[in-house]
């Protein structure tokens, strides 16, 4: 080969990432050791020597195969074994390990654990289906890579959640800065057609000490209910107070199945006001007994003939107040709602705008009869 010896071409094949799993026979006619240990130091397969019989290097080429074979699917079974099916990522078996080897090498050096929630993922599953969940679950994770797999490990640790670990944080500011980031700039589309979005919760520890990592694992899933039960979509810092808490209003608590309702509340206030999502029977049933004030959004399709009855039975002696979200022209949700003396209704479909004014109309309202008692 002009300007290239045998030796260089198969370095070359082998410096390949594409190409170094291909099996190299070095075929020649010279019988030297010295020509064996090159041919083999620059990574053949198997050596063969001229004159050669045909049935013994069909032999060793079919030999050579299988072995290959066996490697590859070895290797291929590793990495299933440490792989998390849908997303791609580490999963958690893999993932732990990889944290628990590096905490046992732990310098001084600012490190992070980060834990995320997809939000409303049954919601999505029983309204969409699985496969749109899946494709949310992935999406998520895509986002996650591209924005941390260089830094550290990521991986999905099951359901809805995944982990980030960070060795080095060497910018506490520019490291928040891009949490930040994040979530006030960055919207992941689902789908262009639809149009239907994704959100995620986030809580994170940073930690200068050599902690075991089960105390960082506590630390960060605090942090990671405290953004959700704020009203997810957002981010908790452990340790330090959110800057989106209640800021003297009443909170807001959202009931509702309907996953384009969830979107479209939490799009509308962008954590100005806590929105707490709940579409469980049991959940309404908490907020109504409390002796804390709130404002309940109730979104009607939602409301069967159990909840109505509770509603007017309990609403007289409860300090929480009800907006109803009625569909349009809907008299059954309308009757519903006058039912359970609802102070205010929200006619569905509605405007971002249209949201925002009627419940800030609604908290001033409160705040003059606040007072005047």
């Amino acid at each position: 080969m002009p300007g290239m010896n045998g030796f260089d071409f198969i370095k070359t094949v082998k410096n390949d990432m594409k190409l170094i799993s291909i099996p190299i026979f070095a075929m020649t006619s010279y019988t030297s050791n010295e020509n064996k240990r090159l041919a083999i130091e620059s990574g053949a397969t198997d050596f063969i020597f001229m004159p050669f019989e045909p049935m013994m290097v069909i032999n060793r080429v079919d030999t050579s195969i299988r072995l290959n074979l066996a490697i590859y699917a070895k290797d291929r079974l590793i990495r299933e074994a440490n792989r998390d099916e849908l997303t791609s990522l580490m999963n958690r078996k893999s993932l732990l390990n990889s944290i628990q080897a590096d905490r046992l090498n732990k310098s001084t050096s600012t490190c992070s654990l980060i834990m995320v929630d997809l939000d409303n993922l049954k919601t999505i599953n029983d309204q969409y289906g699985h496969a749109v969940g899946d494709i949310c679950l992935r999406r998520l994770a895509d986002f996650l890579k591209a924005h941390f797999a260089d830094d550290g490990y990521i991986g999905r640790i099951g359901g809805d959640e995944f982990m980030i670990y960070l060795p080095k944080v060497n910018d506490e500011k520019k490291f928040k800065d891009k949490i930040d980031h994040l979530f006030n700039n960055v919207k992941t589309e689902i789908d262009p057609i639809s149009g239907f979005s994704i959100s995620f919760s986030l809580g994170l520890v940073l930690s200068k000490e050599k902690e075991n990592f089960d105390k960082l694992y506590r630390q960060a899933d605090a942090a990671l209910y405290d953004a959700k039960r704020n009203g997810k979509a957002r981010y908790a810092i452990f340790g330090e107070k959110s800057d989106i808490k209640n800021k003297g209003e009443h909170g807001i608590v959202l009931f509702s199945s309907d996953c384009q309702i969830n979107q479209l509340f939490t799009s509308s206030f962008k954590g100005k006001r806590i929105i707490n999502k709940i579409s469980l029977y049991e959940q309404l049933l908490k907020y109504l007994c409390s002796s804390t004030e709130e404002l309940i959004i109730l979104d009607m399709k939602d409301v069967d003939e159990e909840v109505q009855s509770f509603l007017e039975n309990h609403l007289i002696n409860s300090q929480a107040s009800i907006i109803s979200l009625v569909d349009e022209g809907d008299m059954v949700q309308i009757n519903k709602a006058c039912s359970i003396h609802s102070s205010d209704m929200i006619t569905i479909p509605t405007s971002s705008t249209t949201i925002i004014r009627r419940i800030d109309y609604y908290f001033r309202c409160e705040r003059k009869r606040r007072a005047i008692s």
